[in-house]
């Protein structure tokens, strides 16, 4: 995967976690053990973590360190517990009931009925823990040997906080505030990202001015798709907008969004980007004519993303190297490591997968995605602005 990454002029890779990757299972202190999390995840993962690191060093790519999910850090989406609430941005700080966190009871694909259990302590807040979770990480890190330590380049503190439930901006905002101050006691100097997402994203320029007067140097990580951001106009369909309306919204509608961040000198990574569509609308990457369009939506995204949002981005991120589709992370005594099944690989998916878009080395297959270095100033040439 990584010497494909390469070719593709990867040099540095996202790397997302969970809470539960620094902590122990039941009767062990030690997080290297296998076992399980108060929430059931299965610990264990710096172990890989850190073999992965060593891979990164091999090849002479950096890492951007992601605690991608936090205990419920968002209402029904699944970055591990699709909860019902966004519990580690509660305003009220909402206690641990160790009856268990109640699912998602939303409407769609991740309704559920019932309770994730925990046997967490009731005297904690998911917050505590959220913030804990952040500081652990940062403690890990320090404590890695240089060669290990020199591989990571920043440290993402969280991963789309609260998405789409309103009123938690100023939660998030403590929750950041105080995440800052213990991960700086343990990593002075390393640069670390903070991202926002709608709909708490709003007027950040006086909170970033804030953190950044005692924090050091950080970034912000912004994420752009056209799959969802949202230009429609009052009663547009939101699921059919046509190649020519891809291709404009590719060229001009991306930099708005941080274009105020150059005024205010913040510097921003764009931590997603990807060629999803119409809210994942199935896409036939065989199909010559679809493949051409998304060989030219690429290409306008990478010429934006190089030539036309600098200052004030500093790197991008397409969303996700790989989908992971037909791995199977369980043990034998062939693949310790894990391995990949049903004639699948890290740039092949399993037949019927239908989220083979998200997957740069899958693209790059199928001649779609091409070399992250030859962005191309003539892409979005003959693309007319949207009205």
């Amino acid at each position: 995967d990584l010497d494909d990454a390469m070719v593709l002029g990867v040099n540095t890779v996202r790397i997302p976690v969970g809470y539960w990757i620094t902590e122990a299972p039941a009767r062990s202190n030690s997080p290297y053990e296998y076992g399980f999390s108060p929430e059931g995840f299965v610990t264990g993962g710096l172990n890989h973590l850190r073999h992965m690191l060593h891979r990164l060093k091999a090849r002479r790519i950096t890492a951007v360190l992601d605690m991608h999910s936090l205990p419920c850090g968002q209402a029904c989406v699944s970055n591990g517990l699709s909860c019902d609430a966004p519990l580690a941005f509660s305003p009220n700080r909402t206690k641990v009931n160790t009856g268990g966190i109640p699912r998602c009871r939303g409407a769609g694909t991740l309704a559920e009925s019932g309770v994730y259990p925990t046997s967490r302590s009731p005297e904690l807040t998911w917050y505590d823990i959220a913030v804990d979770s952040v500081a652990s990480l940062a403690r890990w890190v320090s404590q890695l040997p240089p060669e290990e330590a020199s591989v990571i380049s920043a440290l993402q503190i969280a991963n789309e906080p609260a998405l789409n439930t309103p009123g938690c901006m100023e939660a998030i905002k403590d929750f950041y505030r105080t995440a800052l101050a213990v991960v700086r006691k343990e990593l002075p100097t390393l640069p670390l990202v903070l991202n926002f997402i709608y709909p708490n994203s709003a007027n950040l320029d006086m909170f970033m001015a804030e953190v950044k007067a005692w924090a050091g140097v950080l970034l912000l990580d912004q994420h752009w798709y056209l799959n969802w951001a949202g230009d429609f106009k009052v009663g547009d369909d939101k699921s059919t907008r046509n190649w020519t309306q891809i291709h404009e919204r590719a060229c001009y509608s991306a930099v708005a969004n941080w274009n105020w961040c150059e005024a205010a000198n913040i510097s921003v990574m764009l931590g997603e980007w990807s060629l999803a569509t119409n809210h994942d609308a199935p896409l036939d990457l065989g199909d010559a004519g679809t493949a051409r369009e998304l060989h030219q939506m690429f290409a306008e995204q990478l010429s934006v993303y190089t030539f036309a949002a600098d200052p004030p981005l500093v790197g991008h991120f397409f969303w996700t190297l790989r989908m992971g589709s037909g791995w199977d992370p369980r043990p034998t005594a062939e693949s310790p490591r894990g391995r990949q099944v049903g004639g699948s690989s890290s740039s092949r998916s399993l037949d019927g997968f239908p989220f083979r878009v998200w997957s740069l080395l899958e693209l790059a297959r199928y001649g779609i995605a091409t070399p992250l270095t030859g962005a191309r100033a003539d892409a979005c040439i003959g693309i007319e602005v949207p009205s």
